[in-house]
């Protein structure tokens, strides 16, 4: 990212909150819960980061820089306000990272666990079992891309995490007319989507995501055998 992205960063869209849960919620008989990570590798240089009140503290090669948040067209961005070039701006699993004027590559987490990677297939909405015919999907690409299935329609969304901390976007759907329970259970399952605040994951790699008071709002299960694809 140039110095010309920290403008253009400023000035477009609407800025993204990102939402604090207190620590991953220990689910009765669901096994140990694997905490996120704070930490990422950009080629050979390795990074950390803390979410401060006012925007993000990140720390590389034993030095600190205090970034602010800023708008974006997509993500997190974050920017230094000492002028000093340097940026944060993270989509989905993936950070891009300008320090003090020169690019790093590509960050990636150091550690799971991940939400990028399988398809997600929901097993709960707000504490009830969905129907078996008709479970809703949910596929997090790393660079920043939500897609799946809401039950009867598909749907698209952005995202990103910061540690445990998850944003998602309001999501796009398509438009089919399915049975009334179906269409029912489709927007209590979008309702619940849009209030995800953070998540974890155990060691049987169930994913529990949560709202803002740390409540689970839905589970899922990876599909196995058949891909990635929605």
């Amino acid at each position: 990212m140039s110095g010309n992205s920290l403008g253009k960063g400023r000035g477009l869209g609407a800025c993204l909150v990102v939402l604090f849960v207190s620590g991953c919620q220990i689910l009765p008989d669901s096994g140990v819960e694997m905490e996120p990570d704070n930490r990422m590798r950009c080629g050979d240089r390795e990074l950390t980061y803390h979410q401060t009140e006012s925007g993000l503290k990140l720390e590389v090669d034993g030095k600190a820089y205090f970034l602010e948040q800023v708008e974006s067209t997509s993500g997190s961005q974050y920017v230094a306000s000492e002028g000093s070039e340097t940026e944060f701006w993270i989509k989905g699993e993936r950070a891009l990272v300008t320090l003090e004027g020169s690019e790093l590559p590509e960050c990636a987490y150091t550690s799971g666990p991940y939400l990028a990677g399988p398809v997600w297939m929901v097993t709960e909405v707000g504490g009830e079992s969905v129907m078996t015919n008709y479970r809703a999907s949910m596929h997090f690409r790393a660079d920043g891309r939500l897609g799946g299935r809401a039950s009867c329609n598909h749907f698209t969304a952005r995202w990103e995490r910061l540690g445990s901390n998850v944003v998602i976007e309001t999501a796009a759907a398509t438009r089919m007319a399915c049975p009334t329970a179906v269409m029912d259970q489709e927007q209590r399952f979008l309702g619940a989507l849009s209030r995800v605040a953070g998540f974890s994951v155990n060691e049987q790699r169930v994913l529990t995501l949560e709202n803002a008071e740390g409540e689970a709002v839905i589970r899922a299960e990876p599909r196995s055998g058949r891909g990635n694809s929605e």
